[in-house]
């Protein structure tokens, strides 16, 4: 599990590093797979006490892919240079 998170914090910093360098600012696109990772990442403290362990690891894994496939599409994002509204 540390592995991905590893990549996933790898993938974000690349994509950071190439907005930068393609526009000269820091970008960081709010698309909606961005925003059900950050709400996903909200609710999992409040799950942690409530319910026995599978379910937030369950929890965690969903949160983990939704994490990796917006870190892709915003890499996406930023190398096509679109907009997301």
């Amino acid at each position: 599990m540390s592995d991905l998170i590893v990549c996933i914090a790898v993938i974000k910093c690349i994509n950071i590093v190439a907005g930068f360098i393609t526009s000269k600012r820091f970008v960081s696109e709010h698309t909606v797979m961005n925003k059900i990772c950050g709400i996903l990442m909200f609710a999992i403290p409040f799950c942690v006490d409530r319910f026995p362990w599978q379910p937030v690891a369950v929890l965690i894994v969903v949160t983990c892919t939704f994490a990796t496939v917006a870190a892709i599409q915003e890499g996406y994002y930023i190398r096509t240079g679109e907009e997301v509204s």
